[in-house]
């Protein structure tokens, strides 16, 4: 199964450039909005579903489990605002969980509940200026310690996809790298191919899958 390719957006996403994303080949829309309050997030949730699934991507929602179970997202990603991991399995056994990491001491502590690991910054990111990047000796170090996949988030782009790869991630997260360009498909289409180039993982996302760990 090839690396798979996850794309963050929140509801001031412009439905066109999530389309023409979805067109490129994204696997996985994560749709993350700190600021909004649930019947918000469910709303925009609603509105996007439809797209997602016509384009055979997946849907999942950061940080708000309830809105995930709500509307049939196959998987939620979890962050420091949101419900215990043990609450959260025991609430939805069926949702693939994951949750974000930024050392090799946090992953080891996480990776026992996790479906996957989000790892970064791997590199320098304009979503997070200043931020220190852990780089791909970081990543490489995430990824063998753990037995869950890591994703690679922070930087990474077309540039340096392969690399990442190498490095042990089981595919990529990405916003400005996508939409943050003239043409978002484009974009997609080049940041798809070249994960399509490289080896499978060893430890595939369960995101393209189907299907979390039993618990």
């Amino acid at each position: 199964m090839p690396a798979s390719f996850h794309l963050i957006v929140d509801r001031t996403t412009p439905e066109k450039d999530l389309l023409a994303a979805l067109s490129g080949g994204v696997d996985v829309v994560q749709l993350r909005d700190k600021g909004a309050s649930a019947l918000d997030l469910y709303e925009r949730a609603r509105a996007v579903l439809p797209m997602i699934e016509d384009h055979g991507a997946r849907l999942f929602i950061n940080d708000r489990l309830d809105v995930a179970l709500a509307v049939a997202a196959k998987g939620a990603h979890l962050g420091g605002r949101s419900l215990p991991p043990a609450v959260a399995r025991r609430l939805a056994p069926g949702l693939l969980l994951g949750t974000s990491v930024h050392s090799l001491a946090e992953a080891k502590n996480l990776a026992g509940w996790a479906d996957y690991l989000t790892f970064g910054q791997v590199f320098p990111s304009l979503s997070h200026p200043g931020q220190a990047a852990a780089g791909l000796e970081g990543l490489s170090a995430v990824a063998a310690a753990v037995s869950c996949p890591v994703l690679a988030i922070g930087g990474v782009s077309a540039d340096n996809a392969a690399a990442v790869l190498a490095a042990g991630a089981a595919g990529v997260v990405v916003i400005s790298a996508v939409l943050a360009t003239a043409d978002v498909a484009a974009a997609a289409r080049r940041l798809r191919q070249v994960l399509d180039r490289c080896p499978d993982p060893v430890r595939p996302d369960p995101a393209t899958l189907g299907g979390g760990v039993s618990r």
